[in-house]
């Protein structure tokens, strides 16, 4: 369903050096796309997205956001913030909101974009 990795943030002396992946990390298998998703903060329900066969390793770059998954009716919810990665697998529902007024996460996704790979469910 998912799995969480921590992340390192590096102090520096003009901000922070947040460090996302390289050819080493454990939950890189291969790279396809990455998309840099901007996200305000909405009182409207997002749809479910699934990905049939990629897998989603997202990082909140800036805010704080709530990633509901949903996988064989157990349903976990994520506060989450730049100090963990979260990998989504293959078939598994997952929606997102922001829980500040602004939120930037990273998505990369071990393939590339096929609007037939991924589905799309209204939320009730």
């Amino acid at each position: 369903m998912y799995k969480i990795y921590k992340n390192k943030v590096f102090k520096t002396k003009i901000g922070k050096l947040i460090k996302f992946a390289n050819k080493k990390s454990k939950f890189l298998k291969k790279f396809g796309e990455i998309y840099f998703n901007n996200i305000k903060i909405s009182k409207k329900k997002n749809d479910w997205i699934l990905h049939k066969k990629y897998q989603c390793i997202i990082l909140v770059i800036s805010g704080k956001i709530k990633f509901t998954l949903k996988s064989k009716r157990k349903i976990k919810n994520l506060n989450l913030n730049n100090k963990v990665i979260l990998k989504i697998d293959p078939g598994t529902w997952f929606k997102f909101s922001s829980r500040t007024k602004s939120s930037l996460f990273v998505n990369l996704i071990d393939g590339v974009h096929d609007p037939k790979e991924t589905m799309r469910k209204k939320i009730d």
